[in-house]
């Protein structure tokens, strides 16, 4: 039959305290192989005397094998106070006596009483330890609990840090990106224009200002670019980039302007020049018309003044005419 722990914890603490294997094997009626074996089991940490784990284990296996609820263990431990000295014939006798009790009642008493005895002799449980241990038991559940919390706000509280972390690598690089960015269009301008590094910066800080993008930035300095190699001011720049616009919304090509400044440096001509040309041009035919619209204002007001001319002719004319008779 399997030893109590309780019997194993006192075997092993009288032997702590001095005394010999045949002293314990003559007070607790064990063969002094079995208490080796006890002692062996304890020095190698099968069980300890001051931890319930390996008792509620044992207690826990049991109710799996035997299906017991943790309401048997305990109506079981009520019951085994009441028979705790009474052989199996006494029992039957003192229940049979409880004639008052429901049929029910008196077969669920019956039932349980006897597989508790029967799991005592069976696995040397001492119901007694019982409410300390599960006292024991629950006083641990809530230390585990407290500690499952607090590790649980611990990593609510990491969990909520690494998103800060993250929103601010997210920044970082967001950061980084305008910096490569802003030094891309830098060395770009350095290269394209004939200005100095901090006139650049000037010029960049005041374009982002008004909301210009890296392409607008780039463009401008590409227009600049054109403009200095070619002599342009800005107004003439403005003027030339208006030109071909409107060059372009009458339907033609961007490949059709090209070829149309490529024939005219071919002749010795500059676009500039023959801008300058074209617009001297429309200046004179806007004089022209202008002096045409003009001529026929006047025309209109010398043909009004014949014809009033004309009216007051006849109307002297029919008033001398019957002094002449």
């Amino acid at each position: 039959m399997e030893i109590p722990l309780k019997i194993k914890g006192e075997l092993i603490r009288s032997y702590l305290k001095g005394k010999n294997l045949s002293d314990l094997s003559r007070e607790y009626n064990i063969e002094i192989e079995e208490i080796k074996r006890i002692l062996n089991e304890w020095i190698n940490g099968y069980f300890k005397l001051y931890d319930d784990d390996y008792y509620i284990r044992q207690i826990a296996s049991l109710m799996l094998e035997k299906d017991l609820k943790p309401e048997d263990i305990v109506q079981g431990y009520y019951y085994y106070e009441i028979f705790r000295d009474m052989d199996k014939e006494e029992v039957m006798r003192f229940i049979i006596s409880l004639k008052n009790m429901e049929e029910d009642r008196r077969k669920s008493l019956i039932e349980n009483s006897l597989r508790m005895m029967k799991l005592n002799r069976y696995s040397g449980i001492d119901y007694s330890e019982i409410p300390q241990a599960l006292d024991r038991m629950v006083l641990r559940a809530g230390e585990l609990k407290e500690n499952i919390d607090s590790s649980e706000r611990r990593i609510s509280e990491l969990e909520s840090k690494e998103r800060e972390l993250e929103e601010r690598v997210l920044e970082l690089e967001r950061e980084i990106n305008r910096r490569k960015e802003y030094l891309e269009i830098l060395l770009f301008m350095e290269r394209h224009l004939d200005m100095g590094h901090e006139d650049i910066k000037d010029f960049i800080l005041d374009a982002k200002k008004l909301n210009y993008s890296k392409k607008d930035l780039m463009e401008i300095s590409r227009a600049i670019r054109t403009m200095n190699e070619r002599g342009l001011g800005v107004e003439q720049f403005i003027r030339l980039v208006d030109y071909l616009e409107g060059l372009m919304d009458l339907g033609l090509s961007v490949s059709f302007i090209k070829n149309l400044e490529e024939d005219l440096e071919r002749r010795g001509l500059k676009l500039q020049k023959y801008m300058k040309e074209m617009d001297d041009l429309i200046e004179d035919k806007l004089l022209y018309e202008k002096n045409v619209d003009d001529l026929k204002k006047e025309a209109k007001s010398l043909e009004n003044q014949i014809r009033s001319m004309r009216n007051e002719i006849r109307e002297y004319l029919k008033k001398v005419k019957p002094k002449m008779k």
